[in-house]
């Protein structure tokens, strides 16, 4: 007699046994001893709703109705998109989105990376820097600065920081900001001894936000910027250098002492 079998999860793992089931997956009720789907003929065919036909000794009527043990039919391998071969039974990822996930996770490392990362590191001292803690907000310490650079006598040539298009991007870091300080008569002198040099103009202040709120200040040292220019420069270059760790330093005192 033929039965009308079910592909279990069971079945998928290669155990070889096999539910029978009285409905199909629609709600239709199985006619075991008639065949399947209704198949006057009782030929063994595949039937709707996923039903595979067998026959086996211990198949009775519905009312006793046994498991019968099957053995699957051997089918050809299948490679799935990681390279591993698998039954055609069991479903793979289609490649579409597979790329769909590797690019929600690249979108969700980026975000991880602008929201968390960028913040992660404070400023911290290292050869040729000079490094300023203090206990006032980035606005406060940046308006002091951009007060003190005429009081030594430079300017302010630039100014960029990238929280404001952050901002609208719809992205939140922490305030930040670069201020490049000069002079022309500063220009004009270097020039004559390094034409080279002058790429490092201006000399840049940093005024970064902490964690806590706070607000830090920092530069380079105008004698560590010029330093790769010595032997074009000469002494006249690394007077000049100093000069220019002295305005700098003074800048810095008059920006972050009350």
């Amino acid at each position: 007699m033929i039965g009308c079998t079910w592909l279990t999860p069971e079945l998928a793992a290669g155990n070889g046994v096999c539910k029978i089931r009285p409905h199909d997956r629609n709600g239709r009720r199985n006619d075991i001893r008639r065949g399947l789907s209704g198949a006057g003929n009782g030929a063994p065919r595949v039937g709707v709703g996923g039903c595979r036909p067998h026959v086996g000794p211990h198949v009775g009527t519905t009312q006793g109705l046994r498991p019968t043990p099957i053995t699957p039919a051997p089918a050809a391998a299948v490679v799935s998109h990681d390279g591993r071969h698998r039954a055609p039974w069991i479903a793979t990822t289609p490649s579409r989105e597979i790329e769909m996930l590797k690019t929600g996770s690249f979108l969700l490392l980026v975000t991880t990376l602008a929201l968390g990362g960028a913040a992660a590191a404070e400023v911290q001292p290292r050869p040729g820097w000079q490094v300023v803690e203090t206990d006032m907000s980035h606005a406060e310490l940046l308006e002091r600065l951009l007060e003190a650079v005429p009081e030594e006598r430079m300017g302010v040539v630039t100014q960029a920081g990238p929280t404001a298009m952050a901002r609208q991007r719809g992205i939140e870091i922490p305030e930040n900001r670069v201020v490049g300080v000069f002079n022309n008569d500063f220009a004009v002198r270097i020039l004559e001894q390094s034409t080279a040099a002058m790429i490092e103009a201006p000399i840049r202040f940093y005024v970064t936000e902490n964690a806590d709120g706070t607000a830090t200040l920092s530069w380079k040292e105008p004698s560590f910027v010029f330093a790769p220019y010595s032997a074009e420069g000469g002494d006249a270059l690394a007077r000049m250098a100093e000069e220019l760790d002295d305005r700098f330093s003074a800048i810095a005192e008059r920006a972050t002492s009350r």
